[in-house]
């Protein structure tokens, strides 16, 4: 068997301009990608370590200190009632981060499933599919989640259900477009001539392929749902007080906004952080996968 010849410094030589064009090409997305992730993790360990960094309660108040300015007591102030404002922003992480999460997973759990079977069957099941996506998305996101929670009321779940059910048509068009593309591939008429059935096909051939753009389009999708979320809550229609979320603590601290600028601002640079990290991320990695992009 003749050996692969090696260039100096051990590299097989052909492996070396395609290894380095891999690494140019992530090289020159890193610093927003890095910079998205570093930020979304250190809110990530913020929201999970707040008992740990704060001695303080997520609802412990202290009438002596109401309104104090920031300080190193206080790292963001306090309120109208006395509670740590840094507290109260970690632990509003926690239930922004969780709500947007499972919104966007169950989403893209409904809308992959409808877009494999649309894209690869085709015909009326794709024609009804697509009419459903199409008239959901006709109305307007926030209208939407502001009607069905006011019937059904602002609690945690309500709040996941609705984004749940409102996105999932972004998810099962992307997917459907993929497996369209995918359903005419050699790969995939190979397994049909050695009688692999439709599920096999669809869930270890097509869906592999098509998880590149899906999770381009989840992380657009979490920061988008990080922002309905604040938005529901500023209006009181989201997750009701005591529990502490970012949208109804700046509602909460506007009547204060020319004295007790703190209560606002916080829980708003958190919100505007946490946004841009997961757009920044799903930039970089709509780089890394999509060669017109990287071009």
């Amino acid at each position: 068997m003749a050996s692969r010849p090696y260039a100096f410094g051990g590299e097989p030589i052909g492996e070396a301009p395609d290894r380095r064009r891999a690494l140019s090409r992530v090289a020159g997305v890193t610093p927003g990608v890095a910079l998205g992730v570093a930020i979304l993790l250190l809110i990530v360990l913020l929201a999970l370590l707040v008992p740990v960094v704060s001695p303080y309660g997520v609802e412990q108040q202290d009438f002596n200190i109401i309104l104090a300015h920031p300080s190193s007591r206080h790292l963001f102030g306090t309120d109208e009632l006395g509670r740590d404002i840094f507290t109260r922003v970690c632990y509003g992480a926690r239930y922004s981060l969780f709500i947007s999460f499972l919104s966007v997973a169950g989403a893209a759990i409904v809308g992959t499933a409808l877009g494999l079977v649309a894209g690869y069957l085709g015909g009326i099941v794709d024609d009804v599919v697509m009419r459903i996506c199409d008239l959901q998305l006709a109305f307007p996101l926030v209208l939407l989640a502001l009607t069905v929670i006011a019937i059904l009321g602002g609690s945690v779940l309500n709040v996941i259900l609705v984004f749940a059910l409102t996105i999932w048509p972004v998810f099962a068009r992307t997917v459907r477009g993929s497996t369209i593309l995918l359903r005419e591939r050699p790969f995939v008429d190979a397994s049909r001539a050695i009688g692999a059935s439709r599920g096999r096909i669809l869930l270890r051939h097509v869906l592999p392929n098509a998880l590149s753009p899906l999770v381009v389009v989840g992380t657009f999708q979490f920061a988008s749902v990080v922002i309905y979320e604040a938005s529901l809550g500023f209006l009181g229609l989201g997750v009701q007080p005591p529990t502490p979320t970012w949208g109804n603590m700046m509602a909460e601290g506007r009547q204060y906004i020319s004295s007790a600028w703190w209560i606002c601002l916080f829980p708003g640079v958190a919100l505007v952080l946490t946004t841009a990290a997961a757009n920044w991320l799903g930039d970089g990695l709509n780089r890394i996968i999509d060669p017109r992009q990287r071009a």
